[in-house]
């Protein structure tokens, strides 16, 4: 796997799939991959498929300080993302290189070597059949990995009509194992030994942490509001629903009071 200056070559195999992933001066594997792998790169097609798997999310054990991004020997576009677009790492979620320089390292299936990939690819439909048979043959699994009240919301940010709308919900942040959630579903929540339902009212897709979402100008490090300046465009639900293998935020009804932090939704 070429880093730094060390020259690469303009196509790179995929280990999954065998397909060619471009690495020029202007379109360099960082852009064009799917993921970075231990020892070289998965192509976007491949990477999706193992997403039920390895969803890309950032976790509490990572710094949130920005990284640079290896250029795989085709350093043009790359060094000026990494030294013309680096921006304050106190402020990722604003910053215009974040999810570039930090997104490679931070994804799951950065963990992995390429010759473990096939077998991976291989395994996706037995992980999937099991997620399904734990659940009683659910077709549509999400895993609860934060749990918050909806906060207080400006007005001139959030709308009247969104304060009224979302007084009383829970927010949520996890992981889609399977299938699909959109605004709208009524879900099954398992809480414990219970199951009870609720109505999903925001889909978002989000790689962020819960707090990130709900509090988009928090300053890291510091207490959080107590009002939340999340505008009403973020409260909109995302067409085509929250996709398997993706990680987001789902806004469910106040049926939904107590899921915790390992609960699972299912649908269908």
């Amino acid at each position: 796997m070429a880093v730094g200056n060390e020259k690469a070559p303009k196509e790179i195999i995929c280990p999954g799939c065998g397909g060619v992933i471009k690495n020029t001066a202007f379109n360099p594997i960082t852009d064009t991959c799917g993921a970075m792998l231990q020892d070289g790169w998965l192509c976007p097609e491949c990477a999706y498929r193992l997403r039920p798997k390895y969803p890309m999310y950032y976790t509490e054990d990572e710094p949130t300080t920005l990284e640079k991004a290896p250029d795989a020997g085709r350093p043009i576009l790359t060094m000026l993302r990494n030294d013309f677009l680096y921006a304050d790492p106190l402020d990722p979620v604003n910053s215009t290189a974040f999810s570039y320089t930090s997104a490679l390292r931070s994804d799951p299936l950065a963990k992995l070597r390429s010759d473990q990939i096939k077998d991976e690819l291989a395994s996706i439909d037995a992980y999937k059949q099991e997620v399904s048979k734990r659940f009683g043959g659910a077709k549509n699994v999400f895993e609860v990995l934060e749990v918050a009240p909806m906060p207080k919301l400006k007005p001139f940010c959030a709308g009247l009509p969104n304060i009224k709308r979302l007084k009383g919900t829970i927010a949520i942040a996890g992981n889609v194992r399977l299938g699909a959630f959109a605004a709208g579903d009524i879900v099954t929540v398992h809480h414990g030994g219970m199951r009870y339902s609720a109505k999903v009212l925001i889909n978002r897709a989000t790689t962020g942490f819960l707090r990130w979402w709900m509090f988009p100008n928090a300053i890291i490090g510091q207490p959080l509001p107590t009002v939340s300046t999340i505008d009403s465009s973020d409260l909109i639900p995302e067409k085509g629903g929250l996709t398997e293998g993706r990680h987001g935020v789902l806004v469910l009804s106040s049926e939904a009071s107590d899921i915790a932090p390992g609960d699972a939704l299912t649908l269908g």
